[in-house]
């Protein structure tokens, strides 16, 4: 069974939709059994990062979440899901994330408005973007100095 994590930032019915749609039983859930029964588990998301740890945090899943990514269950992070999967985010302000994968996010641009109304230089093209602000800078490790910046488009 996979179980769809229900932290109040996801978009639950059209991930459920999409497993029913390829044949696959999945539920939604935060219940700790529930959870350690799974034999996958999907963080879905839709939000900001700081309001997703936050929400992780208040209903006691993260060290569950950790617990799980240890035992050799995998996780598959959706959109915000995914990002809060790295060690950190900067989106709103700087915010420590689940730390399963070694890397950070960060906005495509220093405006960190939801419409990138200052035109500022962007990552991806290298000119002011003037649209909404939704790429994601990947960072590589752990800012050890070795690490490599992709842009992804969301």
């Amino acid at each position: 069974m996979i179980v769809i994590i229900d932290y109040n930032v996801g978009n639950l019915k059209s991930v459920t939709g999409a497993f029913k749609r390829i044949g696959l039983e999945a539920v939604v859930s935060r219940d700790e059994k529930v959870i350690r029964e799974a034999k996958g588990i999907v963080l879905p998301g839709v939000g900001t990062f700081p309001t997703a740890m936050k929400n992780l945090e208040r209903f006691h899943l993260v060290e569950l979440l950790k617990e799980r990514k240890e035992a050799g269950i995998p996780i598959l992070g959706i959109c915000l899901g995914m990002q809060i999967i790295f060690e950190k985010g900067y989106e709103v302000e700087e915010t420590k994330g689940l730390g399963f994968i070694p890397a950070r996010g960060k906005r495509c641009c220093g405006c960190r408005a939801e419409i990138c109304s200052q035109r500022q230089s962007c990552g991806e093209t290298g000119t002011g973007c003037g649209r909404r602000c939704l790429s994601t800078t990947i960072i590589s490790g752990s800012g050890t100095g070795n690490s490599q910046e992709s842009n992804r488009n969301r």
